[in-house]
This record gives C-alpha cells, sequence and structure tokens, in this order.
C-alpha cells in the first residue's frame, strides 16, 4: 500500500511536471511568435527604408543630371554674353544718340508751344462750334414741336403729296410713250393742276377716295393723276446755310414735302460735314408702300444719306413694278434683291451692305418725320452714346389721322436689359424705327433668323446685355402704320412665338434673372391664352384636325 502511494505521489508529481513543462512549451511558441512578428516587421521596415533610399538615390541621380545640364547651359550663356559684349558697347553707343535725339526733341517741343496755342484757339472755337450745334438741336426740336402740335399737319402731307417726285416716273413714261397726253398740259401751277390739288386736298374727296372699290395699282394711278413735269433740277433736303448769307433751309425742304410755310422756323447755323447715315427698307410684297416710305427717308435727313431697299424676294406684279418704278425716280437708291428670307434676314443684308456711320431701319409700311435723323445724330453727338430712340404716333392706312392712345415709352425712366426682359409688351415697346444706331453697336449684334416674330424684342435685349443703352429723345419721330396687313394676327400664333423668344433670351440673355422664364409665362397665360380669340382659334385648329 505505501508503494502504491509513493507510486500515486510520483504520479501526480510527473503529471504536475509535464503540465507545467506544457505550460512552458505555450509560453515558448507565443514568445516566438512574436518574436517572428517583431522579425517579419523588422524585416517590411527594412525593406521600405530601402525603397526610400534608392528613391533618394534615383533623385539625387536626377539632380545630379540637371545640375550637369543646368551647368553646360551656364556655359553657354557666359560664352554667349562673351559675345554680346560688342553689342552691349553698340547700345551704350545709341542710347547716346537717344540723348541727344531725346535733347533735339526737347527743343522741338518749345518750337511747338506756339502751335499748341494756336490749337486751344481751334479748340475755344469748336467748343462755340458745339454750342451752336446745341441751339441748332434746340431749333429743331422747337420746329418738330410746332409741326407735331399744329392742327393742320398731317404726315398726308409730306409723304403722299410728294408729286415732284412721282413727276419724274410721268416725264419718263412720256418720253417713252409718244401716244400719251403732254405733260405740258399739266404743267406745275397750271390751273388743272392747282384745281386737282386743291381736290385731292379736301377731306370729303379723301373719304370718297378710300371708299371707292379700286386696285392698288388703279388707286396709285388715281394719285398721280395731274401731277406736272419736275423742275429743272432736284430739290434735295439738305441744310446749305453760310453763316455770312443765312438762307432759311426749312423753305425748299417745306416747299418740296407741301408742308405749310407757316411751320418754318428762324433760319438756323450750317452744319457741315455731318455723318452718313444709312437706311434700311426691306420689302416683301409692300411695293404700293414704298413711294410713301421712301420720301419720307429722303425728308428726315439734312446730311449724307444712304438708303437700301431690301427685296425680300416680292412675287407681287404691282410691287416689282412699284420697285422698278422707285429705282427709276430714285437712282442713289440701292436695290438688293434676295429670295425670300425673313424680315431678319433682310435687315441682316441691309446692315452688311450699309456704309454710313448710322444706321436707321424702317419697314416699308413705316414713316419717318421730317429732321428725325437730324435731332438723333445730333443727340448721339451731343451725349456721345451709341442709340437714341424717339417716341412714335400710329396712324391709320391712308395717314388721315396720327393718335397716340397710350404711351409705350416716354413714361419709362430707363431702358437697361432688365426693363426690356421683364416690360416688354407689359407696358414697354418700342418700334425698331424708333432707333437710330451706331455702326460701332451693330458691329457684332444681327437680327435672329430663327424667328419669325418678336425678332426686335430680342434684338433690343441683346443690344442691352452688350451695354448699348438706349438713350431717349422726347419727340416724336416715327409713323408707325396701321393697316389690314398689320393688324391680322393669330393669338395662338403669338403666344407661340412669345414662348419661342423666351426660350431663346432665357438661353442666352437672361441668365441672370432666374424668374424671367415663369414671369414670360405668366405673362402668356394672363394676356394670350386667357384671351376669348385665343379658345376661338384653339378650338378651330382642334376641329380641323
Amino acid at each position: 500500500m505505501a508503494y502504491v502511494r509513493q507510486l500515486a505521489q510520483a504520479l501526480t508529481q510527473e503529471q504536475n511536471r509535464s503540465s507545467a513543462l506544457s505550460a512552458q512549451q505555450d509560453e515558448a511558441q507565443r514568445e516566438m511568435a512574436r518574436l517572428k512578428a517583431q522579425h517579419e516587421d523588422a524585416l517590411r521596415r527594412y525593406a521600405d527604408t530601402l525603397a526610400l533610399r534608392d528613391e533618394e538615390i534615383r533623385t539625387l541621380l536626377a539632380a545630379h543630371q540637371q545640375l550637369q545640364t543646368g551647368l553646360l547651359q551656364t556655359s553657354s550663356q557666359i560664352h554667349l554674353a562673351t559675345q554680346l559684349q560688342p553689342a552691349l558697347e553698340q547700345l551704350h553707343t545709341h542710347v547716346e544718340e537717344l540723348e541727344a535725339s531725346l535733347l533735339q526733341a526737347r527743343n522741338d517741343a518749345a518750337a511747338h508751344e506756339a502751335t499748341i496755342a494756336g490749337l486751344r484757339s481751334t479748340v475755344q472755337n469748336q467748343e462755340e462750334t458745339v454750342e451752336h450745334l446745341r441751339q441748332h438741336v434746340q431749333m429743331l426740336q422747337k420746329q418738330l414741336n410746332i409741326i407735331h402740335n399744329s392742327h393742320s399737319w398731317l404726315m398726308t402731307k409730306p409723304v403722299r403729296a410728294t408729286g415732284r417726285l412721282v413727276r419724274r416716273l410721268a416725264q419718263h413714261r412720256n418720253e417713252d410713250n409718244t401716244n400719251s397726253l403732254s405733260h405740258n398740259a399739266y404743267t406745275h401751277g397750271s390751273l388743272v393742276q392747282k384745281i386737282l390739288h386743291l381736290a385731292k386736298g379736301s377731306h370729303l374727296v379723301r373719304q370718297v377716295y378710300y371708299r371707292l372699290p379700286l386696285s392698288d395699282e388703279q388707286r396709285f394711278k388715281l394719285r398721280t393723276l395731274g401731277r406736272g413735269a419736275p423742275p429743272s433740277s432736284r430739290v434735295t433736303p439738305r441744310m446749305q446755310v453760310s453763316a455770312e448769307h443765312p438762307s432759311p433751309p426749312s423753305a425748299p425742304l417745306l416747299t418740296y414735302l407741301d408742308i405749310p410755310a407757316h411751320h418754318t422756323v428762324a433760319p438756323t447755323l450750317s452744319v457741315e460735314n455731318l455723318p452718313q447715315v444709312s437706311i434700311i427698307i426691306p420689302c416683301f410684297n409692300q411695293g404700293h408702300f414704298l413711294v410713301d416710305s421712301l420720301a419720307s427717308a429722303h425728308a428726315s435727313y439734312s446730311g449724307p444719306v444712304e438708303v437700301i431697299v431690301v427685296n425680300d424676294g416680292s412675287t407681287d406684279p404691282f410691287s416689282l413694278r412699284c420697285l422698278r418704278d422707285m429705282a427709276a425716280i430714285y437712282p442713289d437708291v440701292h436695290f438688293i434683291h434676295q429670295e425670300n428670307s425673313g424680315l431678319s434676314a433682310s435687315r441682316n443684308t441691309g446692315i452688311a451692305a450699309a456704309n454710313g456711320d448710322y444706321i436707321q431701319f424702317l419697314d416699308a409700311d413705316d414713316l419717318l418725320v421730317p429732321g428725325k435723323l437730324d435731332a438723333q445724330v445730333a443727340h448721339l453727338l451731343d451725349q456721345n452714346q451709341d442709340v437714341s430712340i424717339c417716341n412714335y404716333l400710329i396712324a391709320d392706312a391712308q395717314l388721315n389721322n396720327h393718335s397716340k392712345t397710350d404711351e409705350t415709352i416716354a413714361t419709362h425712366s430707363s431702358f437697361e436689359l432688365k426693363d426690356f426682359l421683364f416690360k416688354w409688351e407689359r407696358s414697354l415697346s418700342i418700334p425698331i424705327h424708333c432707333g437710330l444706331f451706331s455702326r460701332r453697336a451693330l458691329s457684332e449684334i444681327r437680327f435672329n433668323t430663327e424667328l419669325h416674330a418678336k425678332e426686335d424684342w430680342v434684338f433690343w435685349c441683346t443690344l442691352a446685355s452688350n451695354g448699348f443703352i438706349p438713350h431717349y429723345i422726347d419727340f416724336h419721330g416715327a409713323v408707325y402704320r396701321m393697316h389690314q396687313g398689320s393688324m391680322r394676327r393669330s393669338f395662338v400664333r403669338m403666344a407661340r412665338q412669345w414662348m419661342q423668344a423666351v426660350t431663346y433670351l432665357d438661353k442666352n440673355v437672361a441668365s441672370a434673372y432666374p424668374s424671367f422664364f415663369e414671369e414670360s409665362v405668366l405673362w402668356m397665360n394672363r394676356y394670350y391664352r386667357s384671351n376669348p380669340i385665343y379658345q376661338d382659334e384653339l378650338k378651330q385648329i382642334e376641329g380641323l384636325s
């Protein structure tokens, strides 16, 4: 038993020793794993250090190569500087010569002091001339106010009673047709001619005339009936008044336009070297209006004027005949014939052909008031601006009545881009022939040929977005003629054209105004879509489809 007990104790001791050895072995294995991990980490750090050292060595090698290259370049520069030493010496000699020239220039400047004094005197004279020009503008304004405020003033006189111009056409026809009546029977100042002139000036006769069922050609023949032979030389509405022997410049102009003589004002000062103005008149099947528009164009300016008529593919035989007749009457007018491309393209064609310092747009059925361009050219020169706008009147087709029912220009104090974007057609509307534009303003701006309406709105917005802000001069210088062709409108088509213009402006011009598109849509709904005419047209279109 004692032996068994000893064996059990020995077994217990061996088990304890074995457990201790196992624990030591586990501890040794953990220590070995820890040392192995440290060793691997040390190897990785060493590898990274070697990679960094390798990169540093490559960087040093590259820097060494650059340094060698720099040394070579420095050597080349040193060699070049050695070669440039003679050039530097020559430059020093040239500097000395320049100093001598500067001394001579100072002596010349002293000699020019007398010339400067003379120039100062010239500047003073020019200032006096500017003051005289301002007085001339004021007199023109007074003359226009007298004409506009007079009860007897009618645009029918200056634009329909242009007998001397149309008589040229009659003379050519009489020379070509020997069987026609001799123009001597209707010489200027004859009894028959005076009776016909008085008859056509009667309000009753005009009312009967416009109620007769006549064609445009018959009306044209009736209007030109009884007009005598032209004078020996054409009377041009140009101011050629001498300061020493002044003569009233408005007298031949008013006689030429058949405006009553009591509208004349005191003689104005001489205006020489006026800038040239190009007047662009697009025409598409509106030849019966050209007699009026061309007469008003020539009467609107005292300086050199270039009139360009762009025939946009007219197909009406009477319009083509009127174009030929006007070309015979006005040999100085430039007629351009092109395929039908639209109003915007016709205006762009006129801009490309224009040579004037200023450009005036005039639709074939509208008119310019005599002296309009005189006032606006003086306005632009005085204000040193590029765009001038004036007020306008609305006339009927026969030019018997002129009115202004609502004011769309004079009530506005500014004409910035924001005004054109948010006020157009709501309270602001400027017909294109109310404006006068410098060539600089139109150097890069053209009319949008993708739009078939609202092109004037897009043009004004583009003009303002490019920094050319219109400046207003308060007088009625243009006439907008309302006739059957201009009043024939479709509200559905106008609403679509409005949205086309809004889309274009929102994309290209109105980026600084996020609310522009929403405001324009609201206006379209309020003005176009809510109109009963719009609803009726829409029903008709849906019924046809």
